[in-house]
């Protein structure tokens, strides 16, 4: 998420950037995303923009596995959170919780991956390293 916040840092004025990582806390499990306020900056010139200068935008930034389970928690339970019964919120908030260990796999994973592309690289060239390494 570090290269979208730069993109989105470079692209417009950021009014305000919430990482819902920070705003969970250390006891509270949920989907991680980021959420700017934005506004056009002063790049963006002629009639095109002149009618949005000064208004905000807001910018939800989250990956596929984050984007569904917010439609699925906004349809479920954002709307209706007083007809549900707490034993299905207690559900819920599991689901919650394994999702978000599954995004911290998937993050190790991915980073594991990267470190196994970078040292395969370094060795192409070295081949009889690559072998030794087995």
């Amino acid at each position: 998420m570090t290269k979208v916040k730069k993109i989105i840092s470079s692209a417009f004025d950021v009014i305000k950037c919430e990482d819902k990582v920070d705003a969970l806390g250390v006891d509270r499990m949920g989907y991680r995303d980021l959420q700017f306020v934005v506004r056009f900056g002063s790049r963006f010139k002629g009639p095109r923009y002149d009618k949005l200068k000064g208004l905000n935008c807001e910018i939800q930034v989250r990956n596929a596995l984050q984007d569904a389970w917010s439609i699925i928690s906004h349809r479920l339970v954002y709307k209706n959170e007083s007809s549900i019964p707490d034993k299905l919120k207690r559900d819920f908030n599991n689901v919650t919780s394994l999702l978000e260990i599954a995004q911290g796999v998937f993050e190790n994973i991915r980073e594991k991956r990267l470190q196994y592309l970078k040292d395969i690289a370094e060795l192409k060239d070295k081949p009889e390293d690559f072998y030794l390494n087995q």
